[in-house]
């Protein structure tokens, strides 16, 4: 998750017990730990998940990505997987975090 702090995850080793499904799972998930966020808001980490572009590369002030590689999405459709998206700040009529309508056909 791009919007809570990895040292405050119980399954990172945080003493308070904030996962423990996570925990109970633990040899079936793969943890990659403490991750440091590209950006300052929620909206520029999903940029950088969603596309892969680079930090220097993040949305002008307004909001306009270039596209220099496809979404994660495109990947998975080429991989003949099948891809989710939730997110409780999107709908499809009104795009949130700098995604685009267009992007909804790739999911």
């Amino acid at each position: 998750d791009e919007s809570i702090r990895g040292d405050k995850l119980s399954l990172n080793g945080f003493n308070k017990k904030t996962t423990p499904f996570l925990e109970s799972i633990k040899s079936k998930i793969l943890n990659f730990g403490v991750a440091v966020s590209g950006g300052i808001c929620s909206s520029y980490s999903n940029a950088i998940l969603l596309t892969g572009i680079q930090p220097d590369n993040l949305p002008d002030k307004n909001g306009r990505i270039t596209r220099k590689t496809p979404l994660i999405f495109q990947y998975a459709n080429k991989a003949k997987m099948i891809s989710s998206y939730f997110d409780m700040q999107n709908s499809k009529e009104k795009p949130n975090n700098f995604f685009q309508k267009d992007d909804w056909k790739y999911i």
